[in-house]
Order: structure tokens, then C-alpha cells, then sequence
């Protein structure tokens, strides 16, 4: 079975990044996979550093650089959704479930 498609974004390297489930892909020439581990990814932000911060529909959140180390933070989030970075560098999201916004400190 293939994952869908669940985001995607242009990153700082210019190339396009998706969220396909249990992994983070991007195609900059040839397709690189890299596993997002206890996250189902399906949310992707730019950060100001130029990593991605991913979300999970599992609750939590990560931090994927563009050489595909990959970070999970537990936030109180359970359902974490849509992001952005803010222009104090903090990263704003919503949780689903409890109709909150979370701020999450650089």
C-alpha cells in the first residue's frame, strides 16, 4: 500500500519535501526518504535555521535537518495540525483535538 500525501512544502534548499505517513520525503533529483520514528508525519513547517518541523498524528512533533537527522520532542499536544514559525522564532501550532494553540519556545 503507498501513504498518501499528507503535506508538503518548499524547504530552504529549494527542493519540495512531502509527509507520507511514517517518513519525510523529498525529490531533488532522485527520491531520499527519512523516517520520522513515532511520528505519522503529516504536517511539515519551515524553520528559520532551515531544518523542517514535522508533526505527527500520533502527538508530537519533530525536527528534521535538510541531511535527515531527525529529532522527536513531546509537546502537550494530541492531536498536533497546522504550523508555522513565528517572527520570534518560536513554532505556533494547533492541536486538533482540543481546539488549543500551542507555542512551542526556539
Amino acid at each position: 500500500m503507498v501513504e498518501p500525501i499528507l503535506a508538503a512544502i518548499f524547504a530552504s534548499d529549494g527542493a519540495l519535501w512531502f509527509a507520507i505517513g511514517g517518513a519525510v520525503a523529498t525529490s531533488s533529483g532522485a527520491l531520499s526518504t527519512y523516517p520520522t520514528p513515532g511520528l505519522r508525519a503529516n504536517t511539515l513547517a519551515a524553520g528559520p535555521d532551515g531544518a523542517l518541523w514535522v508533526s505527527g498524528l500520533t502527538g508530537g512533533i519533530g525536527r528534521l535537518t535538510l541531511n535527515g537527522e531527525f529529532t522527536r520532542f513531546d509537546i502537550r499536544a494530541q492531536s498536533p495540525g497546522a504550523m508555522v514559525t513565528g517572527p520570534d522564532g518560536a513554532l505556533w501550532l494547533c492541536d486538533g483535538l482540543t481546539n488549543k494553540i500551542i507555542r512551542v519556545a526556539p
